[in-house]
């Protein structure tokens, strides 16, 4: 199947570059190394040479990835501090995620889940804000057939709580990209709606944020029916409002005849490089300029996409109205978050 690839056929872990990331690592397929060579600029050409070796195997590498960028996150970090942010030999655990989401299989799934569920640090550093913008469709592609196993990740805590956020709406996107899964899907929110509702008080795995998202996720799909379900969780003070509003907004919102606004459906492998390859470029033509901007840069690091190399300290830039994250209630005084409204 590489025939038109024989350069990808000769790759092996010797021609990777000088860095310590990947020598721990042995692979059912040398081509597998070249994840660790390619940042979102990989051609379509690779990504489907790689998709075309067996796929047990394949899989099987991909999820050594995975496991690699966890357990070994110190040789990434460190090579990180020595040579600044390296694109092309840092994003092998996306690719990894974007890959296995393409094969089908319940350890696949709870690869990715097992990834999204490790320490703080290690996810951050290795997904940053692609964990709320990108995250779902991983866990959207394979969650068909596995709901019980979704089911269980969002009911029990991790180090970030965005995490178990980004795979419930994973859900609400099956529902929106295969609408004869919609039936099954509303089933499984309101299983969950449920299960936080039975909780008792102080139960660790009660979280207002995952909740909120929950319950916004049931206004996406006019679920008017779960409003039954949803009152008692306002009632026993479990929603985040300032993500979805108060009662009241939430019946007034699900109920009212409205301009359905659409979330973005899952993309095909191809389309989802092209566009994680243009947040690349954006994120490196302002690298550029901020190397020539007097401001002061935080440290190195994926979170809220900050790549710029350090610069030494000088004065901080002010803004002369705060900056509104996109998880803060709106300013326009709706009651829902930021990222919910006026943002997008």
């Amino acid at each position: 199947p590489l025939h038109h690839l024989p350069n990808l056929r000769a790759m092996t872990t010797s021609t990777l570059p000088v860095i310590p990331l990947a020598q721990d690592l042995h692979f059912h397929h040398p081509e597998t190394a070249l994840l660790f060579q390619r940042s979102m600029r990989i051609a379509p050409e690779e990504v489907q040479a790689l998709l075309a070796l067996p796929h047990d195997t394949l899989a099987a590498d991909l999820r050594a990835i995975l496991r690699h960028a966890v357990e070994h996150f110190h040789l990434y970090d460190e090579y990180a501090d020595e040579q600044d942010w390296q694109w092309d030999s840092m994003s092998a655990p996306m690719h990894a995620i974007l890959l296995l989401s393409e094969l089908p299989g319940r350890e696949n799934l709870d690869a990715i889940l097992g990834f999204m569920a490790s320490n703080d640090k290690p996810l951050r550093f290795h997904l940053g804000d692609h964990i709320t913008e990108y995250m779902w469709e991983p866990v959207a592609k394979l969650a068909v057939g596995h709901f019980d196993r979704i089911a269980e990740f969002i009911r029990t805590p991790c180090p970030d709580i965005f995490s178990r956020v980004a795979v419930a709406e994973g859900m609400n996107r099956v529902a929106w990209t295969w609408p004869e899964h919609a039936p099954a899907v509303a089933q499984w929110y309101k299983e969950q709606l449920i299960h936080f509702t039975q909780l008792p008080d102080g139960d660790p795995a009660i979280d207002e944020t995952l909740i909120a998202a929950l319950v916004s996720d049931c206004l996406d799909q006019e679920w008017a029916d779960l409003l039954p379900l949803i009152e008692p969780l306002f009632q026993l003070d479990r929603v985040d409002t300032g993500y979805c509003g108060d009662w009241d907004h939430v019946q007034q919102t699900i109920t009212a005849p409205r301009f359905r606004a659409q979330p973005e459906t899952v993309l095909p492998l191809a389309a989802r490089y092209a566009d994680m390859l243009q947040v690349e470029e954006n994120i490196r033509e302002r690298m550029a300029e901020e190397a020539h901007l007097p401001l002061q840069v935080p440290e190195r690091g994926l979170l809220d996409h900050d790549f710029a190399p350090r610069l030494p300290p000088v004065e901080t830039y002010k803004r002369d109205t705060p900056k509104v994250g996109r998880n803060e209630p709106c300013p326009c005084g709706s009651g829902k978050k930021y990222k919910k409204c006026c943002m997008g």
